[in-house]
């Protein structure tokens, strides 16, 4: 039975360069970092993540703007995490961007405990989608890497919809990465966001996304529905990724939990399955959803430390 997965206050998500971002994508151009925390030192980061395991959260992801290669500045930050896992057992995982062994290696030194890797499915989608130039070669590679030398969990993930990628690509893609190695699968869904470059292109169709996560789910272990899909397709994404077979749906709405009979769990959806008790989960059966200050579950971001509000997301 799918899962509902609202990580909420249990596991927030924290911007390592606040507002900045040294990319600027024209898919988001730094408007999706307003709705994260920020900690823009290592001394900052380790007051947050004692604050929050004091308040109650048990998971954090470690994310933020990146460089003009398409790499998250983290390696300033790991000592800040190594110094707090020995204090407490936080779970903690990284959207890095693109990597080397080096860094690979040392977010593992550091007690990270997983990694969200996005796959880009071509050269042609990551310069129209990214303004990069790295093709699918270059993120097997990358994943392979991690894989082999990074922390103990790797997420990878892929976007239907994305300018300049088809399904057919979509779906190469996934097999390439189930080559790899890895055996679980994040699907994301591309949102059209005001005031950028790619503001005008279409999101997929609820048709598009059960599609792509019918075909990853004859080639992946586990398939999961992601956080990034248009709020309002939500609720369509949502039942045609449930039609499709998928075992986990990130932030769904409560009418989905409540239609489906969803467990609600209160952590990133791609947490693996033997890390799920270190997070608060309810069984639900009904419209009568669980009250907890961890689990969020109008999904408005919490309020956890300086931001600017969320993006306009169409």
């Amino acid at each position: 039975m799918t899962a509902a997965f609202v990580p909420g206050r249990a596991y927030p998500s924290v911007s390592l360069t606040g507002g900045a971002c040294g990319l600027m994508c024209p898919m988001c151009m730094g408007r999706w970092l307003r709705g994260m925390a920020w900690a823009t030192t290592p001394e900052d980061l380790s007051a947050l993540m004692r604050r929050l395991w004091s308040t109650g959260s048990r998971g954090i992801l470690l994310s933020g703007g990146f460089d003009a290669g398409g790499r998250l500045p983290l390696r300033p930050f790991l000592r800040a995490v190594r110094e707090v896992k020995r204090e407490v057992d936080m779970f903690v995982s990284v959207h890095p961007g693109m990597v080397d062994r080096e860094t690979a290696e040392e977010m593992a030194d550091a007690g990270i405990d997983m990694v969200d890797f996005e796959v880009l499915p071509s050269r042609r989608t990551a310069e129209r989608s990214k303004g990069l130039r790295y093709g699918l070669e270059d993120y097997l590679r990358a994943l392979e890497i991690l894989l082999e030398f990074g922390p103990p969990h790797v997420a990878p993930h892929l976007t239907v919809g994305l300018p300049g990628s088809g399904l057919d690509e979509w779906v190469e893609a996934a097999r390439q990465i189930r080559a790899a190695g890895a055996d679980r699968l994040v699907v994301l869904a591309f949102v059209p966001t005001a005031g950028t470059p790619l503001a005008g292109h279409p999101p997929p169709t609820p048709g598009e996304v059960a599609a792509a996560v019918g075909a990853a789910r004859g080639i992946f272990r586990e398939v999961y529905l992601g956080c990034m899909r248009s709020p309002r397709l939500k609720v369509r994404y949502d039942e045609a990724a449930v039609g499709a077979g998928v075992d986990r749906v990130a932030n769904p709405r409560r009418e989905t939990i409540s239609r489906f009979g969803m467990r609600v769990v209160g952590a990133c959806c791609a947490v693996p399955e033997g890390e799920l008790w270190r997070f608060p989960s309810y069984p639900t059966t009904d419209a009568s959803l669980p009250v907890s200050p961890l689990l969020n579950l109008s999904m408005e971001k919490p309020s956890i430390g300086r931001s600017r509000g969320s993006p306009d997301i169409s």
